[in-house]
């Protein structure tokens, strides 16, 4: 769409909309006899703006990635989405624990990594905790976490390890 609307000498930009959903604007060369799609503005000549509305996140249908390697964070966000979640993601700790005291309530599972700069998952995990101890936290790591689990992990009800690298179908089973 973007090469077409290019290629007539038009732009097109997308931006997210504080509060939730997406503005897509497409301008191009005046067309004559022109009428917007229903649901949209046409705010000038060879402009039309549409909105989409997001729905609010319902509570347990988002998942918190935590993982210092951003392409983790977009290969996990990808394969979260694919599977129906809205996705928050973090690149350390302490961001974490921020996203999480904000969203906790909405925040059906965190997949989090243990080896980051600075904290730790586990130092990471006793603050997820403080906040909401019943949430269900998913380690997820390319060493064998629980040969390193601290004693307050180890009778952790919701506490669950997945090894990487994963698959969709290992994912999709451990949120089940």
């Amino acid at each position: 769409v973007k090469r077409v609307i290019e290629q007539q000498h038009g732009e097109i930009s997308m931006r997210d909309r504080t509060g939730g959903g997406t503005e897509v604007s497409l301008r191009w060369p005046e067309v004559k006899d022109f009428k917007p799609p229903s649901g949209s503005e046409s705010p000038g000549p060879g402009t039309i703006t549409v909105q989409s509305e997001s729905d609010p996140v319902q509570p347990g249908t988002q998942i918190l990635v935590v993982d210092d390697d951003e392409r983790i964070l977009l290969v996990a966000k990808s394969l979260l989405e694919s599977l129906g979640y809205a996705v928050s993601t973090a690149q350390d700790a302490d961001e974490a624990v921020s996203v999480f005291v904000i969203e906790h309530d909405q925040i059906a599972a965190v997949l989090l990594d243990l080896k980051m700069p600075g904290k730790d998952g586990w130092t990471c995990l006793a603050e997820l905790r403080e906040v909401c101890a019943q949430t269900r936290i998913v380690i997820c790591s390319g060493f064998n976490p629980e040969q390193q689990l601290p004693d307050e992990a180890r009778h952790d009800q919701h506490l669950q390890f997945l090894n990487k690298p994963f698959r969709l179908e290992q994912l999709a089973e451990v949120l089940s």
